[in-house]
């Protein structure tokens, strides 16, 4: 009986840490080269600092270096990024939640006031 008990505690374990070695993964996909599919000359890299995510336009993008994407969290419920979007112009920091569109792409929307703007972007090949 104790032995049975036990190979049911050590499988359980065993599930509950691929559980989370597969929401570890899913959170890392996010990372390396993306472009902007309606605009390919913005270019970012996505990258992880302290369990947080971040996005930087990269040297050929049109203003190399900056940090667009700031302080994503993963979302494992609702398989979304949750975090900040810096724009460019300096005209402001917007919440924003990131999705999956496809294993190559994801995309966010920008609200401000009563207006909604998509934006996709799509993996880097290398």
């Amino acid at each position: 009986m104790q032995n049975i008990i036990l190979r049911i505690l050590f499988q359980c374990l065993l599930l509950g840490s691929t559980h989370a070695q597969i929401f570890a993964q899913e959170a890392k996909a996010i990372l390396g080269f993306w472009k902007d599919g309606a605009n390919p000359d913005k270019q970012i890299e996505m990258y992880e600092q302290g369990g947080r995510y971040f996005g930087r336009s990269t040297p050929s993008a049109p203003k190399p270096g900056f940090l667009v994407f700031q302080d994503l969290a993963w979302n494992a419920s609702s398989k979304s990024y949750q975090g900040y979007i810096q724009d460019p112009e300096g005209s402001g920091r917007y919440p924003i939640a990131i999705t999956w569109n496809g294993p190559n792409a994801f995309q966010f929307k920008i609200k401000r006031l009563v207006f909604t703007k998509s934006f996709r972007f799509v993996r880097i090949t290398q």
